[in-house]
C-alpha cells in the first residue's frame, strides 16, 4: 500500500526494536475491532489477537490502523497474529447534504489531504492541520457528501476543519498529519465502478482530487 509508506516505516522500525517470535510475515492494515477481541480488516480477513489486545477494552474502538505479525493460518479468511501496534483515526459518520448550502457550520479552517482511498467500506485520508505551539485542542474534522445533484458515476465529497482556536500572522504554526476515515458504503451506487472526487481547503485556496474505484 504506497499510501501508507511512511506509517508503515516508522511503526516498523518501532516494532523492529521489539524482540520478536517468528511470524509469517507483518501486515499494516485499516480494520474494525470485534467484540471478540479479533480484527476484522479491510481486505475481509479477521486476525485473532494474542492477549495484548484484550489487556485493555480493544472492543470499544470503533476503527484502528493496525500493525500485525502474523503467525498462523487458521482458514483462508482466518489468521492468528500478534498486535505490535495500532492508532485510531478520526472516524465518524459522514453530513449528506441533499438540498440547500453546504453548513459552513462544519468550519472554513486549512485542512489539506496529502492521501485518499476507498477500502472497508470507508473513504479514507492522510490528512494536515496547522497548530499553535500551545495548542489546546478542540479541533472538529467533518466530511460533507454532497448529494445536491445526482451523478450515476459521480460522488462528490469536501472535508472541512473547525478551529476553536483564533490565528494570527504572529503565531508559530506547525504541520499535524492524521488519519481519519468515513463510512460511505451506504452512499455507493449500484454499479461496478464509481468516481469519488474530494475537495478541501488549504493555504486559503480550493484543491480537489478524484479517481475511480471499483465497487
Amino acid at each position: 500500500m504506497k499510501r501508507l509508506f511512511a506509517f508503515i516505516l516508522a511503526l516498523t522500525a518501532f516494532s523492529a526494536c521489539i524482540d520478536q517470535d517468528p511470524f509469517l510475515y507483518r501486515i499494516v492494515t485499516f480494520g474494525f475491532p470485534q467484540e471478540d477481541g479479533s480484527l476484522l480488516a479491510d481486505d475481509g480477513i479477521r486476525y485473532i489477537l494474542n492477549s495484548t489486545a484484550t489487556d485493555f477494552d480493544w472492543a470499544r474502538l470503533p476503527r484502528v490502523i493496525a500493525v500485525l505479525d502474523v503467525t498462523e493460518a487458521v482458514s483462508d479468511s482466518t489468521y492468528k497474529a500478534r498486535l505490535q501496534q495500532y492508532t485510531t483515526p478520526v472516524y465518524k459518520e459522514p453530513v449528506v447534504v441533499s438540498e440547500g448550502e453546504l453548513p459552513d457550520t462544519l468550519g472554513t479552517d486549512d485542512i489539506l489531504v496529502s492521501d485518499v482511498w476507498y477500502s472497508g467500506g470507508c473513504l479514507n485520508m492522510m490528512n494536515v492541520i496547522e497548530l499553535q505551539q500551545n495548542d489546546t485542542g478542540g479541533h472538529m474534522i467533518s466530511l460533507v457528501a454532497d448529494c445536491r445533484e445526482e451523478s450515476p458515476d459521480t460522488l462528490k465529497f469536501e472535508i472541512h476543519h473547525k478551529s476553536n482556536q483564533a490565528y494570527t500572522p504572529a503565531d508559530m504554526l506547525s504541520d499535524y498529519s492524521f488519519y481519519s476515515s468515513f463510512p460511505v458504503k451506504s452512499l455507493m451506487p449500484k454499479r461496478d465502478s464509481v468516481i469519488i472526487k474530494v475537495s478541501w481547503t488549504w493555504n486559503g485556496e480550493p484543491a480537489s482530487a478524484s479517481g475511480k474505484i471499483k465497487l
